[in-house]
């Protein structure tokens, strides 16, 4: 289970057009969206979770549907996307998320690297720079182990949550 402390508020950002990218901000200018040939890459995904190369480096790309928030661990210098597929209330989704037992994370066959940390997750047919429902946030910089739960504690509460730990 987490033993840190969430903050009450968090920014959700969902998309019914395309599925979510999360992006380090030094690879923005590379991604140019629909508009551009990168975008025909996400055109065969079906899996919850993807890492694409973009210029030198790599995003992460999240199936669309879901609304998605960052809940940072400052603990650790990563953090969570949370995926809300149904939830009864905020509150639900914040005692699901407490309550992720260590066992339940399952390790992706990929590492995200954050660059310098600054990266953003938005739209991924938006051009990121460009992009105006942008959810900015910083991670610890360099690589980062990609851990994964499904977690549906009740029937009312299902969630598909992504964890960023950082390599030391």
């Amino acid at each position: 289970m987490l033993g840190e402390k969430l903050p009450s508020d968090f920014k959700w950002i969902s998309s019914t057009q395309s599925p979510l990218m999360l992006l380090p901000r030094a690879l923005a200018r590379a991604w140019d969206g629909a508009a551009g040939g990168n975008f025909a890459v996400l055109d065969d995904l079906c899996e919850p979770l993807v890492c694409i190369p973009v210029s030198h480096g790599h995003a992460l790309v999240l199936e669309d549907g879901f609304h998605t928030s960052w809940w940072p661990e400052p603990l650790t210098g990563g953090g969570m996307l949370v995926r809300t597929l149904w939830a009864s209330s905020a509150q639900t989704v914040r005692a699901a998320v407490q309550t992720i037992d260590e066992d339940a994370w399952m390790p992706e066959p990929f590492h995200f690297d954050s660059c310098d940390g600054a990266v953003g997750l938005f739209p991924a047919v938006d051009a990121a720079m460009a992009a105006s429902d942008v959810l900015s946030f910083h991670v610890a910089p360099g690589k980062h182990v990609v851990l994964s739960a499904n977690v549906e504690p009740d029937p009312s509460t299902c969630l598909i949550v992504h964890r960023l730990l950082p390599l030391h």
